[in-house]
């Protein structure tokens, strides 16, 4: 994975404090079975005149790719999908479902407190918690 351009490291170290509930539950899955703190990357790929960013969560050794790539304002959002991708293959089933489903209730009550925002509006989630 490659380093973010000094351009665009502001946002990356801005990101770095914001943190979403699948980074959270990892924390606390490492922390509860005696591993280490999960260790991220972030890649980027230039595709024509943008660049497009994605994330890999290392876990014991064992690296968690996001699935998706991202535009460079939702650097959090890779970082989450690489928790998610890393917890489905450590987690339980039930432990996993439990989660999915705190998930979607925090989601479901960001976008109620949030109004509705046309697209050219649309900002970096603020997910549950964050204190931005």
């Amino acid at each position: 994975m490659s380093d973010p351009s000094p351009s665009t490291q502001q946002q990356v170290d801005s990101d770095r404090r914001a943190i979403g509930p699948w980074q959270t539950w990892l924390e606390q899955f490492c922390g509860n079975n005696g591993l280490r703190p999960p260790v991220y990357s972030i890649a980027s790929d230039r595709r024509g005149g943008r660049t497009a960013w994605s994330a890999a969560v290392e876990v014991n050794g064992a690296p968690y790719l996001a699935r998706y790539w991202y535009d460079g304002n939702f650097i959090t959002n890779a970082k989450e999908d690489a928790a998610q991708v890393a917890l489905e293959r450590l987690e339980t089933p039930e432990q996993h479902q439990q989660h999915q489903a705190s998930y979607q209730q925090q989601l479901a009550q960001t976008m109620a407190q949030q109004p509705p925002q046309s697209p050219n509006q649309q900002q970096q989630n603020n997910w549950p918690g964050q204190g931005r």
